[in-house]
């Protein structure tokens, strides 16, 4: 909406004059230009590197997902070509991505092939820690290694790697802390829910007790109300029309009997009609 109104140049009707006067100084700012120049430039650069085809799911789960399909960590290459192909036309997002997984492959096959002329066979299997240690090291050298704590390609995953005298990436470190952590949440929701269930049932419990007490009450009222000398009743009847909805909710059915005396003008069964 803002870069729509900046680019017409034309006020919008639910900005004050105040902020559009504010929003075009600082529009207008010579450091505000040349970034916007920047992005622009950026933006159609041959380069690349901001597209991807992950949508709105993180690398880091598109790792933690492809670890449960293989049944092992995925290692970043994999994750790479899974989150920068197309599956429509099997092609990259952009020339930045295919040139990177290239200079990859190519790095990784020299690595490999390093290994065997220094005494390996190419049919023996190779260690999984020192492939990890091959693979990540031909990825930095094909990216242009860590920059500002980011590697191109792979996101949150540039975390897993420690750069020391000898590099290290933690294969699955971050992975199995997160299903750690899944777990424990999927605990905490599984006792929410049985806490949640068991408070509903003693409301249940507690409205099903009520009910029965009102009944009782109910009950005693149609029996002892009529035994009541004429100043008691009316005084209960006085405190009945100070809580009317529980005065209509607790009186009992009308007993014929004590009108029909009522009607004979009987004082002594003048009772009152609840």
């Amino acid at each position: 909406m803002f870069m729509e109104a900046r680019k017409k140049g034309k006020k919008p009707y639910w900005i004050f004059d105040d902020v559009w006067n504010s929003l075009l100084s600082q529009w207008n700012l010579p450091e505000f230009c040349d970034k916007s120049i920047r992005a622009k430039k950026n933006r159609s650069s041959d380069m690349g590197g901001c597209l991807h085809t992950g949508g709105s799911i993180s690398t880091h789960e598109h790792a933690i997902r492809m670890e449960k399909e293989l049944g092992r960590p995925a290692h970043i290459d994999e994750v790479f070509k899974k989150t920068h192909v197309r599956k429509t036309t099997g092609e990259f997002v952009d020339e930045r991505s295919r040139i990177t997984y290239e200079q990859f492959e190519i790095r990784f096959s020299e690595a490999r092939s390093q290994d065997t002329s220094n005494g390996q066979s190419e049919s023996s299997p190779v260690d999984p820690t020192e492939e990890e240690r091959i693979r990540t090291e031909s990825w930095l050298v094909a990216t242009g290694g860590k920059k500002k704590g980011r590697i191109y390609g792979i996101g949150e995953l540039a975390h897993n790697f420690k750069l020391g005298d000898n590099l290290i990436y933690n294969v699955g470190s971050t992975s199995s802390l997160d299903s750690q952590q899944i777990d424990q949440l999927k605990e905490e929701v599984k006792n929410y829910r049985e806490g949640n269930q068991q408070l509903k049932e003693q409301v249940q419990n507690y409205r099903e007790d009520n009910e029965k007490l009102k009944q009782t009450m109910q009950s005693l009222l149609s029996v002892v109300l009529p035994m009541l000398p004429i100043d008691a009743r009316s005084a209960f009847e006085k405190q009945l029309e100070q809580h009317p909805r529980q005065s209509q909710e607790q009186q009992p059915p009308p007993n014929q009997e004590h009108n029909e005396h009522a009607q004979h003008g009987d004082e002594d069964h003048d009772y009152a009609n609840y």
